[in-house]
């Protein structure tokens, strides 16, 4: 900023030359207003734009938060589906456990050619 009472100096960036035709007539307040004209429209649309800009952002960030939700419901979903079959596997894997033993303790009687289940067998297996 230029101290009070110091000489702004002058530069010259260029220099327009229009040449003169009788037939066509310059009105700068033509031109002024028509200039006036297109910046509030270029103003209005640009408004517009930036409208659509900010609904679109917050349609995008409203599904990045449905699909936050949507992916963190999968992901619970999964794990109790997960810990469900665990537990049922380890269910069944403790019963043929248990028809194993059962089997181990199973008499055959060699009179009949048949295996016959023991009472207690019997008894397990009714349970």
């Amino acid at each position: 900023m230029p101290s009070p009472g110091a000489k702004i100096g002058k530069m010259t960036l260029g220099e327009i030359s229009l040449t003169k035709d009788e037939d066509f007539e310059i009105n700068p307040f033509n031109w002024a207003q028509i200039a006036a004209e297109s910046h509030a429209l270029a103003v209005k649309e640009l408004a517009a734009v930036k409208s659509k800009i900010k609904d679109s952002q917050d349609t995008i960030d409203q599904l990045n938060k449905q699909l936050e939700d949507f992916l963190s419901a999968k992901r619970q979903t999964e794990d109790e589906m997960l810990e469900k079959f665990k537990v049922l596997l380890n269910e069944k894997k403790k019963k043929i456990r248990d028809q194993q033993r059962l089997l181990a303790t199973a008499k055959v009687d060699r009179n009949v050619g048949k295996s016959r289940v023991t009472k207690f067998t019997t008894r397990y297996l009714a349970r």
